[in-house]
């Protein structure tokens, strides 16, 4: 995760939106940042379900598949 976030921050076009775990776990989808494209690293504790519904609602580029 790290090493793929370094490649893409090199990348001057870019701009990196981090998603916080407060921002993830305590607010409604509606408050989260808007992105054009979503990668969505995995781990224990992961609000799931609230990242599949933000990406039904806002649409935006998927890098890898949350519904897997």
């Amino acid at each position: 995760m790290r090493e793929i976030l370094k490649f893409l921050d090199l990348n001057e076009e870019l701009e990196i939106c981090r998603f916080n775990n407060a921002m993830i776990n305590d607010l409604p989808i509606e408050e989260w940042l808007r992105c054009d494209v979503l990668i969505a690293f995995y781990s224990t504790g992961f609000a799931l379900q609230k990242a599949i519904e933000y990406v039904k609602k806002y649409k935006p580029v998927m890098i890898n598949d949350l519904e897997v």
